[in-house]
């Protein structure tokens, strides 16, 4: 998901459900299966301590990542009506997966994201990672790879970006020379 993409789902004014669940996504860029599982006490308003679903059956450590400020103001504002579960439908049970996804599927459908997905949140935030200029093993790191592939990928798109915008401002720079 692109920043604009984002705006746009955050000023569709999804359930509260669905927008925990997005901006849990968007600032820890975990995959959805981990993000429906974390209690409260997966956080302690400055980190969240868990094991990723996919990895725990091969004894990989426990995961610990920061709570970014703008996750941390959004957690801080919630009203703690559900001591269970930080994703929880309206009437406090926990999302099964399947049901979420749908929900979540419809939820970008009325925004006029059809092409996106909660998936797409994991990728938003490598490349934001790679952008903010993070190293791969920093990346890899970050959301558990066990091989540099993936981090490798999303430095490879901050750098392409950050080349294509550099060779942008040339080439204005030298129509200017030329006027």
């Amino acid at each position: 998901m692109s920043e604009e993409d984002c705006a746009i789902f955050e000023a569709s004014n999804p359930p509260r459900a669905l927008l925990t669940a997005y901006m849990l996504g968007r600032y820890t860029g975990q995959r959805g299966v981990d993000v429906l599982k974390w209690t409260r006490a997966a956080c302690n308003g400055r980190a969240f301590r868990f094991r990723q679903s996919k990895t725990e059956r091969v004894g990989r450590p426990e995961m610990i990542i920061p709570v970014l400020p703008p996750l941390k103001a959004y957690l801080d504002a919630l009203p703690i009506t559900n001591t269970v579960m930080l994703v929880a439908m309206p009437d406090g049970t926990e999302y099964k997966e399947s049901h979420f996804r749908h929900q979540f599927r419809a939820a970008l459908d009325a925004c006029g994201l059809k092409r996106l997905s909660f998936h797409g949140l994991r990728h938003a935030a490598g490349v934001a990672l790679a952008e903010a200029g993070c190293s791969e093993r920093e990346i890899m790191a970050w959301f558990g790879h066990s091989t540099p592939a993936m981090a490798a990928h999303y430095c490879k798109m901050a750098e392409q970006k950050k080349l294509t915008r550099s060779a942008g401002s040339k080439w204005t720079a030298s129509k200017q020379d030329v006027d």
